[in-house]
């Protein structure tokens, strides 16, 4: 593989293995910063704008470039040492090497430009972003992989970041403590052979044993909003973010009743949710008072 160094005025003879030196200027929505060679784009991953990185090409397209982080020259002043030791391989986050307080102005920045791109929207009105009070251990949800392995030896984790293997984790930073707990079970379970369960997807819920509640044929768990008890089917959908529920409500009843919209668009930290208030406006204003 040819890894020579190019210069900013041959990167159009660019080849697959080549090492660019490329300035990071802004994060695409998704994760992979964005910087320009010779009016060239390349994108890379688990950088963010200010960084200045030596950049080994992997993928060499008409107009764009694809590389990957071969040495970090200059680390942006927003860069921060991620916690999770899997990040990088695991495919579960893309923003842990940079400071929170960024990241909520990255990802407002990154509404702003989808308006403006997608729906030709000038200087669209988005609100600040909400920020989570936890920045770690705060999904009340996680999803995880069983493979048997070619030695029958069961992995159980994330997919990778390309989606096509399984990384084996013990621990995850960003759930609830309590669904580390009960995936600890789960894993020593499997490993001692204690139980045996079949390749797939294994949803847990925070504060929940695994497996939910069971009535009949419904799995559920139970999850808690402004006072209100919610039944969830158990492979069905909650706001990820449990400590941004109250908040959430909090802001779509001040907007329904202030501005009476039929539609609002919710950014919170990440999780974006697109509400239907004609209905939702009566429900929360009775469940709220």
């Amino acid at each position: 593989m040819d890894t020579r160094n190019v210069r900013e005025s041959e990167v159009t003879t660019v080849k697959i293995g080549d090492v660019i030196r490329v300035t990071i200027d802004t994060v695409a929505f998704g994760g992979d910063g964005v910087g320009r060679v010779n009016n060239m784009v390349v994108f890379v991953p688990f950088t963010v704008d200010g960084d200045v990185v030596d950049v080994r090409i992997t993928e060499v397209k008409k107009k764009y470039l694809c590389g990957e982080i071969d040495r970090i020259a200059l680390p942006s002043p927003t860069r921060v040492i991620p916690k999770c030791v899997y990040f990088g391989r695991c495919g579960g986050c893309q923003y842990q090497h940079i400071a929170y307080e960024h990241q909520c102005a990255m990802k407002e920045q990154q509404v702003i430009d989808s308006f403006e791109r997608i729906a030709k929207i000038a200087s669209p009105p988005v609100t600040p972003i909400i920020p989570s009070p936890k920045i770690y251990n705060y999904r009340g949800k996680a999803e995880y992989h069983l493979n048997s392995g070619e030695d029958g030896t069961p992995q159980v984790g994330f997919m990778d970041v390309s989606g096509g293997a399984l990384v084996n984790i013990d621990h995850c930073d960003i759930v609830d403590e309590t669904i580390n707990q009960s995936y600890c079970s789960f894993r020593e379970s499997l490993v001692s052979g204690e139980v045996e369960y079949e390749d797939g997807r294994y949803t847990f819920w925070s504060g929940t044993d695994f497996g939910g509640t069971t009535e009949g044929k419904f799995r559920f768990v139970e999850r808690v909003a402004k006072d209100m008890v919610f039944r969830v089917p158990y492979e069905g959908f909650f706001q990820t973010n449990e400590h941004l529920v109250d908040a959430m409500g909090d802001y779509v009843l001040k907007k329904v009743l202030s501005d009476n919209l039929m539609w609002w668009w919710i950014y919170t930290a990440g999780q974006v949710s697109f509400c239907c208030l004609s209905r939702l406006s009566s429900i929360m204003s009775t469940a709220l008072r």
